[in-house]
């Protein structure tokens, strides 16, 4: 076995076992740190799984063995962090749960909530963000509410399964389903709606039970999902000239995705273009694997100037005019990289490179080490509001929550959703009433 091959049998045990970890410990979970996990495997895994083909090569295969390698570590790490606020979770959700009366909120009002809450997701996303311009402080918070959509999508999942109704169910997963196109056809990117798509199935899977089909079901979901993705870069430029400069009605943007699915290619790994649009799209590991030739030849670190940056980019310039500009994710990549790229081309620095890039290796541990207690504290918060009835804490926790995940993204636009997650879900929840009206028993988190 090749030590390629090595990693990648990694990521796919540490993926297992911290979804079992998740749904069989006796933590609360609705699945941030698996969406998290799943958001760094669909940028780091394909992309060095490609290189296994003996006849392709497009970067260098050392570099791309060396920042998967790194990456491999940082994956790691997080999960130490998982585990540790888990075990941390468990002692305190015993006594949270002696205290819980032992009732649950009739499942009507969780379902009129649940639609409510995806309404306002889906107006925010399809009709107020476009229509914002480029004022980053508002879009900022705005964005957070558009979040609503999973908000809403897992409390009417919730709702179906304390009814036990699996054809409410189906509309539900069918709603989720669609959570790529929305943010398609919204802005034209649909990494965000699949990231949200990633969050409501992990919520999903860790509250229904798990077969043998429904892993196929999830081997031949990625398929298809990586299908989508080389079809859909196929035809991004003509959508996003479409909805970018055009301006286009959505009848216009509805009509350029069907086209996606009239004309669907599915993924061939013998198709050199869909190779290619993996490595080009799907694949972190190079710019990681080029961060640490560039750095390893002298230059210096950023020693925590990124991580400033983070920290300065919540003051909104409202407040402080004369802000330095904290730099994008292609200016961090190409200080210490030195790969230069096309003028206005969107590229994510990922927090792999970005810890490293300030203090080597031990940056990735601390990073990674943190991020997984923190995302996991969110998580159990939000799921722990959940199960007491608690909706307008569940909002602020879930809206924050989804914040951290932008695997892809640089620190700078971490921070800010998770803020922004926070005073969005503030500023919903008072909207939500206090005391819902209870009806029947609970049982521990309901399996159909």
């Amino acid at each position: 076995m090749s030590q390629l091959q090595f990693f990648l049998l990694l990521w796919i045990l540490v993926g297992i076992v911290l979804f079992f970890w998740l749904k069989r410990s006796r933590s609360y979970s609705i699945g941030l740190p698996l969406a998290y996990f799943m958001g760094m495997f669909l940028i780091h895994f394909p992309g060095a799984s490609i290189y296994l083909i003996p006849s392709y090569r497009n970067y260098n295969p050392e570099s791309i063995k060396t920042g998967f390698a790194l990456a491999t570590y940082g994956m790691l790490m997080f999960f130490v962090g998982v585990f540790v606020m888990t075990k941390l979770d468990i002692a305190r959700t015993a006594r949270v749960r002696r205290r819980e009366q032992a009732q649950v909120v009739a499942p009507s009002y969780i379902s009129k909530l649940g639609w409510n809450c995806l309404l306002v997701g889906l107006l925010i996303s399809l009709v107020v963000l476009p229509r914002l311009g480029s004022v980053a402080t508002l879009v900022s918070l705005v964005s957070g509410v558009a979040g609503l959509t999973v908000v809403g999508i897992c409390l009417g999942i919730w709702g179906a399964l304390l009814q036990t109704d699996k054809k409410k169910l189906r509309l539900w997963v069918l709603a989720t389903l669609m959570l790529p196109l929305v943010t398609l056809a919204s802005s034209a990117f649909v990494s965000y709606g699949t990231n949200l798509l990633i969050v409501v199935m992990g919520f999903l899977l860790l509250r229904t039970r798990t077969g043998p089909m429904r892993l196929l079901g999830l081997l031949v979901a990625f398929y298809l999902g990586l299908s989508f993705f080389v079809t859909y870069m196929r035809d991004r430029t003509d959508i996003r000239t479409a909805i970018w400069y055009e301006n286009a009605e959505y009848n216009e943007r509805f009509g350029l995705i069907a086209d996606l699915f009239t004309s669907f290619e599915f993924f061939d790994s013998e198709n050199p273009r869909h190779l290619l649009t993996i490595d080009e799209r799907l694949n972190q590991n190079w710019l990681v694997g080029a961060s640490i030739s560039y750095l390893g030849n002298g230059r210096d670190f950023a020693n925590g100037e990124t991580l400033w940056f983070s920290v300065i980019g919540l003051i909104p310039r409202v407040l402080w005019p004369d802000k330095p500009s904290v730099g994008g994710g292609g200016d961090i990549v190409t200080s210490y990289t030195g790969i230069q790229f096309a003028q206005g081309t969107s590229v994510g620095a990922g927090q792999v490179l970005e810890f490293y890039v300030n203090f080597g290796r031990a940056g990735v541990t601390i990073g990674f080490l943190l991020l997984g207690l923190l995302i996991k504290f969110f998580d159990s918060q939000a799921a722990r509001a959940l199960a007491s009835n608690n909706f307008r804490q569940f909002i602020v926790w879930v809206l924050a929550g989804l914040g951290f995940l932008q695997a892809g993204g640089n620190l700078v636009e971490v921070t800010t959703s998770v803020v922004a997650g926070i005073a969005s879900g503030l500023a919903i929840s008072v909207l939500v009433r206090q005391r819902a009206p209870l009806q029947r028993s609970a049982v521990e988190f309901a399996e159909t």
